[in-house]
């Protein structure tokens, strides 16, 4: 079986611009001194922009921030985080003590898990943000569980996210199997590439 390589190129913006260096298709670079992320093909800063924390897969209204009772605490007129729910709202449960129940669920008389992600592999990897709430608005979190599972038998995992590169590995991570490698190549003062990290995905954690 072919395993997967995710690689990330680092460097300072010095780094990046000298020479007009061209990245490769599909790789990741990251500027250490803005933050941020782009990729390639091309020459930086005119690579394809993925470093905005804004980008995510699923907006939702509001997300919990305690264990809750999911079949009357996501109805029309509950409140959630400060957040006064509506009949088709999408909701973050990610606090459960029952971690299968984890999910993203639609506001409604009989609350259930959004459609888009009514399966276990559907959530591996997802980034979603949070547009409100007195503890969660404008917070982004990843599911960090694999696409291997059972919906409301296996745990589903949210971790938030403070960075791009924090996001990309977090991907790496729940959409990976084991053998996959993770690869960090920092610019070096030859212009060259340099291995700075190798290691199976699975050994990552608590991003």
């Amino acid at each position: 079986m072919i395993k997967r390589v995710t690689t990330v190129i680092v460097g300072t913006n010095r780094d990046l611009l000298v020479s007009n260096r061209r990245f490769p298709s599909g790789k990741l670079v990251l500027n250490l001194n803005t933050g941020e992320m782009r990729r390639g093909p091309g020459t930086w800063p005119n690579c394809k922009p993925v470093s905005s924390l804004d980008f995510a897969d699923v907006t939702v209204a509001a997300a919990t921030t305690a264990d809750v009772t999911i079949s009357t605490a996501l109805v029309t007129g509950e409140e959630i985080d400060g957040v006064t729910l509506t009949a088709g709202m999408l909701v973050l449960v990610h606090k459960q003590s029952n971690q299968a129940q984890n999910g993203i669920y639609v506001v409604g008389t009989t609350p259930a898990r959004a459609t888009a992600y009514s399966t276990y592999a559907s959530h591996a990897g997802i980034h979603v943000k949070v547009s409100a709430g007195s503890v969660n608005a404008n917070k982004q979190l990843v599911c960090t569980s694999s696409t291997t599972g059972t919906l409301n038998s296996t745990n589903i995992d949210f971790a938030y996210v403070h960075s791009p590169l924090q996001r990309e590995i977090a991907r790496a991570i729940s959409t990976g199997s084991a053998g996959d490698t993770l690869r960090l190549l920092a610019l070096d003062t030859d212009d060259s590439l340099v291995v700075v990290t190798g290691s199976g995905l699975k050994t990552y954690v608590n991003l």
